[in-house]
């Protein structure tokens, strides 16, 4: 599998938000051809005609510059309990916003989208029933998305392994068990976006702080990998 360096738009929240300068900013200043969009960025809470107003100047901005809008995906301050949350009704209200965020992803031509699986409390977490009960919410949530993405013509969904229990994915063990439960009976195929930097610093296995172990063991199930300056053993 090959890979191309491109770019997520957390760096550019609160300071560059224009869809003219930003692409230009990747395309032009930094050489890069492919970015993964942030909802800080362009967020599925905006009034529709606002929505589809900058999905068009992207579009115009890409094609100006010669950048793609390959994939979206959640950002710095969109990663909430989201699908995981303890009040069935803010489930639902993350469940329309993430089915927002896909029909944005179509829109802007990207392949395809996605953000962490979701995120339990302290209290879900600890409580054996409630984490089980979550469990099974977060999957059927997902679940209704892949029906939503397929819809949409999007060709897959991503979830991102991060570094507690609570959050998903917290060792390359978990990791793949959790991988392989997540995509029983989905319409279509969700990936890892795999961020080979996470990993649980309390764990006895030190190969679930070596990026390098999460690269072999996840990177050919990983449309889009994050890579950032760090030490290679970030140790604790």
């Amino acid at each position: 599998m090959g890979f191309s360096l491109g770019i997520n738009t957390n760096f550019a929240i609160n300071r560059i938000v224009e869809p003219d300068e930003l692409v230009r900013t990747v395309g032009a200043v930094a050489g890069l051809r492919r970015i993964q969009l942030t909802p800080e960025i362009l967020s599925p809470d905006w009034p529709a005609a606002v929505i589809a107003r900058h999905v068009r100047a992207y579009d115009r901005a890409c094609e100006a510059h010669g950048v793609r809008i390959s994939h979206t995906f959640t950002g710095a301050y969109t990663r909430l309990n989201h699908l995981g949350h303890p009040d069935a009704d803010i489930r639902a209200h993350s469940l329309a916003w993430f089915k927002r965020w896909i029909e944005i992803a179509a829109d802007l031509g990207a392949r395809g989208t996605g953000g962490q699986l979701g995120i339990l409390t302290y209290r879900d977490d600890r409580d054996p029933a409630r984490r089980e009960e979550r469990f099974a919410q977060v999957r059927d949530h997902w679940r209704t998305l892949a029906f939503h993405a397929k819809e949409k013509g999007l060709e897959y969904l991503m979830w991102e392994p991060m570094s507690v229990r609570r959050e998903f994915g917290h060792t390359i063990e978990v990791c793949r068990r959790q991988h392989a439960w997540i995509n029983e009976d989905m319409p279509l195929p969700v990936h890892l976006n795999s961020d080979i930097d996470h990993g649980d610093v309390s764990s006895p296995n030190p190969a679930d702080t070596d990026p390098y172990a999460w690269a072999e063991s996840f990177a050919a199930d990983s449309p889009v990998i994050h890579i950032k300056q760090s030490s290679m053993n970030k140790g604790g």
